[in-house]
């Protein structure tokens, strides 16, 4: 969603003597990311984390890490490259091998073979496989822009979880949401698939593709009263997690029509505070 849908580094990493000791490649990262420096021994422990690492958990975990950076090492880079290289296709590795070509094809777009991979993984008959090359497109940053004609077509994929995730990447990628009205106002009334984006025992796995839809919905910046509506139909759901996604998007979209704003005050009374509170945020966000 927010969370797509819809997920570091500058140029001298130098070492720095005094710094407290970190000894996670989370740590590691988060340094980078908040401009620190780090050591020559820590960023071995990236690299050997990304080449060497067979907890497809752990070597996740470091691949999204580096692509919230603003840019990546070249040594990161390199790792990533052996590594892109060295996983199969076969779907225990697409996890971790679609996030190293989405970190490829965003700092490396002159090297074919990610960008190649992602155009054929797009087009595979495993639901998995193309839902992941579908999100890695959309964290690729502006390189991502070369397959949004590509990427169109997966909006009338047969996976509902595809047309989603290939809907967040393209809102990601154009800010056209236009273009992806229609798939995401559709995923809305079919049975629940679950989105994994990582292995299953660890986060980024969302069991109802709905609340992903819903939370992109809540990015539109148009106030339309069609999509608002959409969103207060699930507010009828018994799935309390889809009813809050829902209660937050239509605080975002920012429509403050009267049949719109009926359904938030008629909302079914909920025990949850969670839903309760942010139903008042909600009413609140939308007064005139």
């Amino acid at each position: 969603m927010s969370s797509f849908i819809l997920l570091l580094i500058a140029g001298d990493l130098g070492s720095a003597a005094a710094e407290p000791s970190r000894t996670s490649v989370d740590d590691i990262l988060r340094s980078l990311k908040s401009g620190d420096k780090i050591t020559a021994a820590e960023r071995q422990t990236v690299v050997g984390a990304i080449e060497q690492d067979d907890t497809q958990i752990r070597l996740c975990r470091a691949l999204d890490a580096i692509l919230q950076l603003d840019d990546s090492p070249r040594e990161f880079l390199q790792a990533v490259a052996v590594r892109f290289d060295a996983l199969s296709d076969a779907d225990r590795d697409l996890y971790a091998k679609s996030k190293a070509a989405a970190i490829l094809v965003k700092w490396r777009p002159q090297l074919p073979a990610a960008s190649a991979w992602m155009e054929r993984m797009l087009d595979d008959e495993s639901q998995t496989a193309r839902l992941l090359a579908a999100s890695a497109i959309g964290r690729a940053g502006a390189a991502g822009k070369a397959f949004v004609s590509k990427l169109k077509r997966r909006l009338d994929d047969e996976s509902a979880a595809v047309r989603v995730v290939a809907a967040g990447s393209l809102l990601q990628l154009t800010g056209d949401a236009e273009i992806v009205t229609d798939a995401l106002l559709a995923s809305l009334s079919v049975e629940p698939e679950a989105i994994a984006l990582r292995p299953r025992t660890f986060s980024e796995w969302v069991p109802d593709h709905r609340h992903v839809a819903a939370g992109i919905l809540g990015r539109f910046d148009n106030q339309s009263e069609a999509v608002a509506l959409a969103l207060c139909g699930l507010l009828r759901d018994e799935d309390e997690t889809l009813l809050w996604i829902a209660l937050r998007s239509l605080a975002s979209l920012g429509c403050r029509s009267e049949r719109v704003l009926d359904a938030i005050r008629n909302l079914r009374t909920v025990d949850n505070p969670a839903i309760v509170r942010q139903r008042r945020e909600t009413l609140e966000a939308l007064k005139p």
